[in-house]
């Protein structure tokens, strides 16, 4: 079944591409293109693993990928049929003219200084959750002690209030350097000084090192990539012509992630018990087959909204109200060698909402995305509202 998910999957992508009007970036097509990376690392593995999926879980892969596919073509027919006075594309317009952004180098220095507070108290908060599980010194035990305590249900692993705050905004900062640095990348002459902006970045891989996992990471490389990818196109006024770019820079980001990815999972341990293979096949494609056994054995509901509004449960808490305290992290998997919490992003929606839910989720979902993507597609506006 794997395999005819993949057939399927392709064959989705075709119509997707054409009924989006050949766009790349459709979010339609972005969704689909990542989910055959997954089914093509798990047919890959398939006599390894000697795991295949059911008929089940295919349709509800298939049907969650149309749903969010109807989604995008509805706003976009209803965007295009509101405009259809002026249905082409604006020229681009930039945020300061004929000029590059410039950011004065106090407040680079001012910002840096605030991410190394951050950093310095998250690492302090780390080593004091790590030593609850057992860590005793030496940095290089101590990632993977905090993330055994991240998984420890007696050990409260909550940061508080204020350095969560701190995370964020040292996150949104990270986020507004690096549109800052791409903006004059893509539309002016590259310059040595422009390097500058990537310090605010790169010192926040500290603070996504020591969360133990590396879904930020991914969130980082996707930040970048789609922001290059649009600006590139509105540089270029939306033509299909830097199509193939897209796709080559899309490859080389994947590249540039997957060796990240390897080398700090050395910090946690995880890569050190796992060949290079293993490893990526693990994180790229096991999240197929983990997908099926939930679907085919999936756990009770504790209470509604569990797994999906972990966040707002959070901050209800933090605020005094009585809500039971639990571990974000999913239950493991196991299959041959492979122990896997990763089940796709369709896992958590039909754990809280039903199948039947997850379906109308996905529908708002590619809603959401396919309008705010034609909104910028129709405004042509460099702004931070890419960042979004």
């Amino acid at each position: 079944m794997v395999f005819l998910l993949l057939i399927a999957l392709i064959m989705m992508l075709f119509m997707a591409f054409i009924l989006t009007g050949r766009d790349i970036l459709s979010p339609w097509v972005v969704s689909i293109c990542m989910f055959i990376l997954s089914v093509s690392v798990a047919a890959l593995n398939y006599n390894y693993w000697m795991e295949d999926i059911s008929a089940v879980t295919v349709l509800i892969i298939l049907i969650a990928l149309l749903s969010f596919g109807v989604g995008e073509l509805f706003t976009k027919t209803v965007i295009l049929k509101r405009g259809r006075n002026n249905s082409t594309i604006n020229q681009v317009k930039l945020i300061n003219g004929n000029k590059g952004i410039s950011i004065a180098n106090r407040w680079i220095v001012l910002i840096i200084l605030f991410l190394l507070v951050v950093t310095y108290f998250h690492f302090k908060f780390k080593q004091s959750i790590a030593m609850a599980a057992g860590y005793s010194g030496g940095l290089d035990t101590l990632l993977f002690y905090a993330r055994h305590a991240q998984f420890n249900p007696d050990i409260n692993s909550d940061a508080s209030m204020l350095l969560s705050l701190g995370l964020t905004f040292s996150r949104v900062l990270t986020y507004f350097f690096i549109f800052v640095f791409l903006y004059n990348m893509v539309f002016f002459r590259f310059r040595i000084t422009s390097l500058k902006y990537l310090f605010p970045a790169i010192l926040n891989i500290g603070n996504i090192l020591l969360t133990t996992g590396r879904t930020e990471f991914i969130n980082l490389i996707t930040v970048c990539l789609i922001l290059f990818f649009i600006m590139l196109k509105q540089k270029h006024n939306w033509i299909s012509k830097v199509n193939t770019r897209i796709i080559i820079y899309g490859i080389i980001g994947v590249a540039l992630f997957l060796i990240i990815f390897r080398l700090s999972g050395f910090l946690t341990g995880k890569s050190e018990r796992l060949t290079l293979w293993e490893n990526f096949s693990l994180y790229i494609g096991a999240s197929i087959v983990a997908l099926d056994k939930y679907i085919s054995n999936p756990p009770s509901q504790i209470f509604f909204g569990k797994e999906t509004f972990y966040a707002l449960y959070h901050i209800f808490r933090k605020f005094g109200f009585d809500i039971p305290y639990y571990q974000v992290p999913l239950e493991f998997v196991s299959w041959k060698n492979v122990d896997v919490n990763i089940y796709t992003a369709l896992r958590r929606y039909i754990q809280d909402f039903s199948v039947v839910g997850m379906v109308f989720i996905q529908f708002l979902l590619g809603s959401f995305y396919g309008a705010f993507y034609q909104y910028i597609k129709k405004k042509n506006r460099v702004s931070l509202e890419l960042i979004i």
